[in-house]
């Protein structure tokens, strides 16, 4: 990303000082990816800068980043700060804490409801302005038995109506969040679009218009069985199933006896080391 100058932004929305390499006295920052997901156009910015600057204090966790890029608006939550005595690493996201750290609890529809019903419990403190709606004459009754982050409550939300929900930030002119903005869009198809636009008019080609492919992948949060056990310690001892794959191959697995559900095909390419069989 080129140059952009970079509010740094407290708690409480206050500017506090910028990040701008064309700024001689200001902080530089370098090695900056921005990152756009598909989901709700959500979007990840890391990048890093002196720790000796003056203005490096600011870049804390729960402080905020805004800027203008590409002719959109940019609002972002510092989530992690690594720092040594000569550099600061900052990662931040682009969702708002009230979507993040929030919980929606279960819920079932009295009637048939809309989109804009539903915001209305899910958001009370309308945290979120539902901007484009294109399921607004569509009405649903669902319910939801579990307890989910009001963000992943709407991404829910959105599935339930066939949409597909996009976040946009618009910044007053001080760099502060002006609102967030919730856009509605009838899930891609054949008839609609959904979020984004069709580019069938561009090629990408690797070394011109796409510099590099990077992939990442961890198993720390591998599980390869679990021992479900309800109410009043019932479990599933007697279940007698065998869950295949598409190429027909075993990959999930509950045998008499055993009480749990395996993950057979998980089991194999990650073998533990402490159990001979």
């Amino acid at each position: 990303m080129e140059n952009v100058r970079i509010a740094i932004l407290n708690a409480y929305d206050k500017v506090c000082a910028f990040l701008d390499n064309a700024a001689p006295d200001a902080l530089h920052y370098y090695g900056d990816e921005l990152h756009s997901y598909r989901e709700g156009s959500a979007c990840t910015y890391g990048f890093k800068a002196s720790a000796r600057h003056g203005d490096a204090q600011y870049l804390a966790e729960g402080n905020k980043l805004a800027f203008r890029y590409g002719g959109r608006d940019y609002y972002f939550n510092i989530m992690k700060v690594v720092k040594t005595e000569y550099v600061v690493e900052v990662v931040a996201y682009s969702m708002m804490f009230e979507l993040l750290n929030e919980d929606a609890g279960e819920y079932k529809s009295p009637k048939a409801m809309s989109f804009q019903e539903y915001l209305d419990v899910f958001d009370p403190e309308h945290t979120l302005e539902l901007g484009v709606n294109e399921v607004e004459d569509k009405t649903v009754s669902n319910e939801w038995t579990g307890t989910s982050t009001i963000l992943a409550r709407i991404f829910s939300l959105a599935n339930v109506f066939g949409a597909e929900a996009e976040f946009v930030p618009v910044l007053a002119d001080d760099y502060s969040l002006e609102r967030l903005v919730m856009n509605v869009y009838r899930e891609h198809d054949g008839e609609n679009q959904g979020i984004g636009k069709d580019r069938r008019d561009m090629t990408l080609r690797y070394g011109v218009n796409v510099k590099g492919i990077r992939k990442s992948s961890d198993i720390k949060g591998l599980y390869t069985a679990i021992l479900p056990v309800g109410t009043d310690n019932l479990m599933i001892s007697a279940l007698d199933k065998t869950e295949l794959d598409a190429d027909g191959r075993v990959e999930y697995r509950s045998v008499p006896g055993d009480g749990c559900i395996r993950a057979v095909q998980a089991m194999e390419r990650f073998p533990s080391n402490l159990k001979t069989n």
